[in-house]
């Protein structure tokens, strides 16, 4: 009998020993999966700020600073369609009495459109400041001039999703070991990339 009652015990052990294992091997599979899915909406978000921040700088000449204005732009706002060619006229050159080419610029404006409808057709606008499955945390955004060599101005933003607030509800110890923040733009150098391109 006790050889029976021995061989069960071992046999509740092994089961149970192979389940702890299967779910050691199991946790970080299953993590990066949600992982890798929410990385992939929060990208998406970035890149939709990304481009309405393209718009408003071709609109403004420089990045929003928040999302206040710059949701209202990308909802309200149009964009001018500009057409530039070079062209050559004749000019009378009054010294030598003489005519003269000269190179010129001709802008010619053949209209506007509205953000909202070319670019962000069907989106949420509403919720862009928003990190997805972050329960409701913010995007950080900033976005300034920056002085290049020689004095350039360049107009550069950045905008940043800490991976502890699209990662909420996750495994705490693999979120320190396996995610990280997703970064788009900069501050400090002239970029509009994200950390995963």
């Amino acid at each position: 009998m006790n050889s029976k009652a021995l061989q069960i015990g071992l046999t509740a052990a092994v089961i149970g020993l192979s389940v702890w294992l299967v779910m050691i091997i199991m946790r970080p599979i299953k993590f990066d999966e949600k992982y890798n899915a929410r990385r992939e909406v929060v990208i998406d978000r970035m890149m939709q700020i990304r481009t309405a921040q393209g718009a408003y700088k071709e609109g403004f000449g420089s990045f929003a600073i928040d999302f206040e204005s710059l949701v209202a732009f990308a909802d309200t706002g149009h964009l001018t369609i500009i057409q530039r060619r070079d062209s050559t006229l004749k000019r009378m050159n009054t010294v030598y009495m003489i005519e003269e080419n000269v190179d010129t610029l001709i802008i010619d404006t053949l209209g506007s459109f509205s953000v909202r409808d070319s670019l962000f057709t069907g989106v949420d606008m509403t919720k862009w400041n928003e990190i997805p499955f972050s329960k409701g945390e913010k995007f950080e955004m900033d976005a300034g001039i920056l002085i290049k060599s020689g004095g350039l101005k360049v107009p550069v933003f950045e905008v940043i999703a800490p991976a502890k607030a699209y990662c909420r509800g996750l495994d705490k110890l693999l979120i320190q070991e396996r995610a990280e923040d997703l970064r788009m733009g900069s501050m400090t150098e002239a970029t509009l990339s994200g950390n995963w391109q």
